[in-house]
């Protein structure tokens, strides 16, 4: 049994011809697909899907939808279904032609710690990739404010079609910040995308129903955990400039507290 992804396609399509509009194919942004492993858990809410923020400069994108949707287009703009995707992470570890070492990554680092943690040294294979900003730079950069507001309702139907489609137990992202003292969330990344999969229509935030600090040095930095069904959601920081093994390890604690059986409440 594999998974249908003409299905996902014929869905994603209509949502990229939004996003398209929403940016009047700028030539200076750049759409972004998700990637996922070959191996990627056929059964419902089962495996992990990442989600970082948007690409850092990005070569793999066209605003051309028959040639960023194609199965079989031999071009760099390609996005759909890469015939390297995810493994390209592996395979970019120590050294690549363009440069970028993903091993200099702490994003990088994150995704690759948890995923073989579980998975083992095939890891790629497994897991899936995707970030909550569709559209942003084609040359480096963030989406400005702006960009990302445009873009929002947009970004979310995708999001929560890629979900739908994959089913994860465990959603991670790694997309809020904090200010520089430390204490101060940075929620407006990943924020809306929290409400849209878990507000109730009351206006209310969704509340976590736990938190885990995972710096020493700083406690206001903690892991947030929300349930989703029958699927787990775990909201942390950007690891940009961020210590990597003791976030790494504190995601891969949840989860196998998660796995366990151990009660929402006593995650801390």
């Amino acid at each position: 049994m594999e998974h249908n992804l003409d299905k996902l396609k014929e869905r994603l399509l209509p949502l990229y011809v939004n996003l398209r509009k929403d940016c009047n194919a700028d030539e200076n942004l750049c759409p972004f697909l998700m990637q996922w492993g070959d191996k990627f858990p056929i059964k419902e809410n089962d495996g992990i899907i990442f989600y970082g923020r948007a690409t850092n400069g990005w070569s793999h994108g066209t605003w051309d939808d028959d040639i960023f949707f194609s199965n079989d287009d031999n071009s760099n703009e390609r996005g759909w279904n890469r015939d390297d995707q995810m493994q390209w992470v592996e395979n970019q570890w120590s050294s690549s032609e363009d440069g970028y070492n993903t091993n200099r990554s702490q994003f990088w680092n994150i995704i690759k710690g948890v995923s073989t943690h579980f998975y083992g040294q095939e890891w790629f294979n497994f897991v899936a990739w995707s970030n909550i900003c569709k559209v942003a730079p084609n040359a480096q950069g963030n989406p400005s404010y702006k960009l990302f507001k445009k873009t929002s309702n947009n970004n979310i139907e995708v999001l929560k079609s890629e979900l739908d489609f994959w089913s994860p137990k465990y959603i991670v992202f790694l997309t809020d910040g904090m200010k520089r003292d430390n204490k101060t969330r940075i929620s407006w990344w990943t924020d809306p995308f929290i409400s849209s999969l878990l507000s109730d229509g009351d206006g209310k935030e969704p509340l976590p129903f736990c938190e885990v600090p995972w710096d020493k040095e700083n406690p206001e930095i903690k892991i947030q955990v929300y349930k989703l069904k029958e699927k787990y959601i775990i909201r942390s920081l950007h690891p940009q400039s961020r210590k990597v093994a003791p976030h790494k390890d504190a995601i891969i604690n949840l989860i196998e507290m998660i796995e366990k059986g151990t009660q929402p409440g006593k995650c801390s």
